[in-house]
């Protein structure tokens, strides 16, 4: 074999080396996610057991309410998972998405904020009971009007609004709602747990990733306008 060979085996030899590390180098960081590719449909949503550790966060999320700290409720937000707000706008259902819970009125529309800062009941909501108690509207006898019991509540009473609300949407060719969408829907609906306190805030409250997070206030429950 000549120099000359030699040189170019040499190169070649070097040439597939360097391209063969490159792409080792190149896969390394692109792995994709697993669980990006785990179909959201085909994936068990269980809900939890009542921990220490879920009781000791809804304490945390009732002191930042009875305090009106919206830094703090702030926390138990996550930020892309976000919250849904389910309420009325003249009887009509509605549920607006937000990241954080913001301190503002706008357009004379109630914010949540709102509802915080407004309540006032002076309750021992250290004392956590593990029922649901139901909002009687009483049209005919005001004295029966609000909660059937006062405290602070624990249940696992999911409503189906959010399933319900994207299906409506889409069912009508309005393709708002995607697949994300409604896997959303389902990890609240499937995995949370309702806290009520008295007498008009109830959320539900979902173990995301390694925490406890708010993901959902329920302002229909507490509304008697008559209407959808």
């Amino acid at each position: 074999m000549t120099s000359i060979q030699l040189i170019i085996q040499s190169s070649l030899q070097k040439y597939v080396f360097i391209l063969f590390s490159a792409l080792i180098l190149f896969t390394g960081c692109t792995v994709k996610d697993p669980s990006k590719d785990i179909e959201p449909t085909k994936r068990e949503l269980v809900r939890e057991n009542i921990s220490d550790e879920l009781v000791s966060e809804v304490y945390e999320i009732i002191f930042a309410i009875e305090n009106k700290d919206f830094n703090l409720l702030n926390f138990y937000v996550h930020p892309t998972f976000g919250f849904y707000d389910v309420f009325k706008i003249d009887n009509i259902q509605t549920i607006v998405h937000h990241n954080s819970i913001k301190d503002y009125t706008y357009e004379n529309l109630e914010e949540i904020s709102q509802v915080i800062k407004e309540r006032d009941d002076d309750i021992n909501y250290r004392a956590i009971k593990y029922e649901d108690p139901k909002f009687d509207c009483s049209y005919s006898d005001d004295k029966f009007y609000g909660l059937s019991k006062n405290g602070l509540f624990l249940s696992a009473d999911i409503k189906e609004y959010l399933k319900k609300h994207m299906t409506y949407f889409n069912t009508n060719k309005l393709e708002i709602y995607d697949k994300e969408d409604f896997y959303k829907a389902k990890i609240v609906e499937k995995t949370s747990y309702k806290v009520t306190l008295t007498s008009y805030i109830v959320f539900y409250i979902t173990k995301l990733e390694d925490r406890f997070y708010i993901t959902l206030f329920d302002r229909v429950i507490t509304n008697c306008s008559k209407g959808n």
